[in-house]
């Protein structure tokens, strides 16, 4: 009679070999934590813009990307975000006789002093990238033209103020759609208003 089959793993008879197939291992990814990091920071270091509910006016944001420290050089006397890269909201009126490209494109540019509908809210300070958005540290908010005028501003010092507390020591989040590359900012005293920001 003829002798078994072999089992199992090994050499098979008649000089055969059973081949067993090994898992193969995950491959990692190649790229540190820090690098990674970098490249969230990057995608979000442009020009944001909040459109909704908006006439005659516009409100941007501005998360500048990192600048290399020298070194030696010290940071910013202890302040909150120190180190961190700069950020500047601006919220801006005009009057109704002007579109949007007769309005100067530089951030916290000069009121034109033709228009008398003209005014700015200007906010400022630094921002840090995190897996979920970004966290925006205020350093100072101020409104700049007629009162008429500030008092149609898309978005008002108020707002921020009472969301960033009246000595802007708490700090304002933004949650990112990585998919649609928006933003959402919550502002108010319950962070109820929604500013959704887009590219």
């Amino acid at each position: 009679s003829s002798p078994p089959a072999p089992r199992g793993g090994g050499e098979s008879g008649g000089g055969g070999v059973l081949v067993v197939s090994r898992p193969t291992p995950l491959a990692r990814s190649l790229k540190s934590a820090e690098e990674r990091e970098a490249e969230l920071h990057c995608s979000m270091a442009t020009v944001w813009r909040s459109s909704k509910g908006v006439k005659h006016g516009r409100i941007r944001l501005r998360l500048q990307p990192r600048a290399a420290t020298p070194s030696g050089e010290g940071g910013e006397g202890g302040l909150r975000g120190e180190g961190l890269p700069k950020f500047e909201l601006e919220a801006q009126a005009w009057s109704t006789l002007y579109d949007e490209g007769d309005v100067d494109a530089a951030f916290f540019a000069p009121l034109d002093e033709d228009d008398e509908g003209a005014a700015q809210l200007r906010c400022a300070g630094v921002w840090e990238s995190s897996p979920y958005g970004f966290t925006l540290v205020l350093r100072s908010v101020e409104e700049v033209g007629p009162a008429g005028a500030r008092a149609l501003l898309p978005l008002r010092e108020a707002e921020l103020r009472a969301a960033a507390g009246r000595a802007l020591d708490r700090d304002l989040f933004g949650t990112m759609d990585f998919d649609e590359r928006k933003a959402t900012v919550g502002v108010g005293e319950r962070r109820e208003r929604r500013l959704v920001f887009t590219m």
